[in-house]
């Protein structure tokens, strides 16, 4: 009797086909990639700007403090438009913030392993990991764009290379599936 992975096998060999053009769509146009992505995301924060005024305007007459919600709603609106209309400064400045916070996290755990050496059982480990996210931090903060398109490449990759694996699996799944048809 053929299962349900046996009779389906050709959806996984779908989705790995559909990763791998994804991961080589990123590796070899990342800045494109990016930018799509960051224009998606400011569409969503318009589209979202936009209900939430929305919202607010029909229901004024029932709370009359809902002019909080429109002007969120227009703020997010404009935040949307902004982020569509300049997606590589948006990229930039969101990079710069999660490189700020890599590099307070690093400080605080060289910090945490400075003050705390008696809880700490690996500390090797707890340094290095301390300074990659420090090096990483300032990557991010002083170069964000190519560190960013690094990152979106190591994406790229991963994605490539689970579209291979997936499509591998998916060839055993209906070599196995056709052993067993045999066996019925």
């Amino acid at each position: 009797m053929k299962s349900i992975g046996n009779k389906n096998w050709w959806f996984l060999t779908l989705n790995g086909i559909l990763f791998i053009i994804l991961g080589l769509f990123i590796i070899f146009n990342p800045k494109g990639f990016l930018e799509g992505l960051m224009r998606f995301f400011g569409i969503i924060v318009l589209i979202a700007g936009v209900a939430l005024a929305v919202i607010g305007g029909i229901s004024t007459e029932k709370h009359p403090r809902n002019w909080i919600l429109i002007l969120t709603g227009i703020l997010d609106a404009v935040l949307g438009i902004l982020i569509i209309a300049f997606p590589k400064t948006t990229f930039q400045i969101i990079m710069r913030l999660i490189g700020i916070w890599a590099v307070l996290v690093g400080i605080y755990q060289v910090f945490h392993l400075t003050f705390r050496t008696g809880e700490i059982s690996d500390k090797s480990f707890y340094l290095i990991s301390s300074l990659f996210a420090i090096i990483l931090g300032c990557l991010l903060i002083f170069i964000p764009l190519p560190a960013g398109i690094a990152v979106v490449i190591i994406i790229g990759l991963c994605s490539l290379i689970a579209g291979i694996l997936m499509t591998i699996v998916s060839f055993r799944i209906r070599k196995e599936g056709a052993g067993q048809a045999g066996q019925d």
